[in-house]
């Protein structure tokens, strides 16, 4: 039994020898995490202290709603943002006085303070906790954060002040002598795939509605197309949607860029193809295309009205030579490999082809009367 008790004693003793060990290293780590967080807590108590006479700086210099404005932008954290407000008289005149009356719903410099202490604490909770539970008295880290803690957190059950959602103007959308410039591939491609990406996230996702979206919540989008269309724009409504979204977006002040979008390109290239078609068709004397109905076509020829038949088919051929026409200028005029000499040319050649497909064609045919016998005309 004696040999039994001492090697029971040697285990016990090695225990406690290894616990106390153990309480040694742990009560290090509790002291190591204190030190680090105390020295977390100064700087951060340090950095609300510089925030705080930022804050106080613009409201002296430029008011209440400046001073919150910066406050609830994050611009009271840096010496940089703090200079934006301060010069935004003379590099962006008017943003102020956009702002003097804005209702910020009860946000005031306390609400973004709570909001600030409890994302620290949030990112400190362990090392908190640690010190709260083996230092000596309860919650003894939160007392590192008592003297920068808001007087309303204190009295208010729930907690953190609530920050409103604030509609604001943004600072950049005032400028001072700036003026839009065109777009460049060189320089705004990023920016031009970023509005891209937007609007296929934003605009025409299908959880979103897709098409639908566009039409019920952003017909501006639109405006235009049909128009676009009946000149010959290929494009979808979806493409001319996403280019004109672009276009809007870049133009913003923010922005201040001229997008050309495709189907800008497009039209301006119909209208001179459209005024160049028209005055050629004036020198050779090719009348306008007049539409055709099918019906009244068909009547002509199963009732035997075959003047009118024939002048329908006469103008069905002048319409064909004004397609040609307005087609081949197109295609000279969005050929980039010519130049103006080509491209006169070119359409110098084009003229005299349709003047001769038109001399060809002969006088519009005089409407004869109705024929007699048989309704199919040519049997008579």
């Amino acid at each position: 039994m004696s040999i039994a008790r001492g090697i029971l004693k040697g285990f016990l003793k090695q225990g406690l020898e290894s616990r106390a060990k153990s309480d040694e290293l742990y009560a290090d780590m509790v002291k190591d995490v204190g030190i680090e967080f105390k020295k977390t807590s100064q700087l951060f108590q340090q950095e609300e202290k510089d925030t705080k006479k930022r804050f106080d700086i613009i409201f002296s210099a430029k008011g209440t709603p400046a001073a919150l404005y910066a406050s609830y932008n994050g611009l009271t954290t840096s010496d940089v943002g703090m200079n934006l407000i301060l010069d935004a008289d003379k590099n962006n005149p008017g943003f102020l006085d956009s702002i003097k009356d804005f209702d910020f719903q009860g946000y005031d410099y306390n609400t973004a303070k709570s909001s600030r202490l409890t994302n620290f604490k949030t990112q400190n909770k362990n090392a908190i906790d640690v010190l709260s539970k083996h230092q000596i008295g309860p919650n003894v880290g939160n007392l590192y954060l008592k003297p920068i803690k808001p007087k309303e957190e204190v009295v208010r059950p729930e907690g953190e002040i609530v920050r409103p959602e604030l509609d604001l103007p943004k600072l950049s959308e005032f400028k001072v002598g700036t003026s839009i410039r065109d777009y460049s591939a060189k320089t705004d491609l990023q920016l031009l795939r970023i509005l891209t990406s937007n609007f296929k996230d934003n605009i025409r996702d299908p959880d979103l509605g897709g098409f639908e979206n566009i039409t019920k919540n952003n017909p501006y989008l639109l405006e235009g197309y049909q128009d676009a269309k009946d000149l010959g724009y290929a494009g979808s409504d979806i493409d001319y949607a996403r280019e004109k979204y672009i276009k809007v977006n870049m133009a913003k002040p923010s922005i201040n860029i001229n997008y050309t979008a495709d189907y800008e390109v497009f039209i301006q290239k119909a209208k001179e193809r459209d005024l160049l078609a028209g005055k050629i068709s004036k020198e050779i004397d090719l009348s306008e295309q007049i539409p055709v109905s099918g019906k009244e076509k068909t009547e002509a020829f199963v009732f035997g009205d075959y003047g009118k038949y024939k002048n329908i088919l006469h103008t069905e051929k002048i319409n064909e030579i004004n397609i040609s026409l307005s087609n081949g200028i197109s295609k000279i005029l969005a050929d980039t490999s010519l130049n103006e000499d080509q491209k006169n040319a070119a359409i110098q050649t084009l003229k005299i082809a349709a003047a001769d497909a038109k001399k060809k064609l002969g006088p519009i045919p005089e409407k004869s009367k109705k024929s007699s016998g048989t309704s199919i005309p040519f049997l008579n």
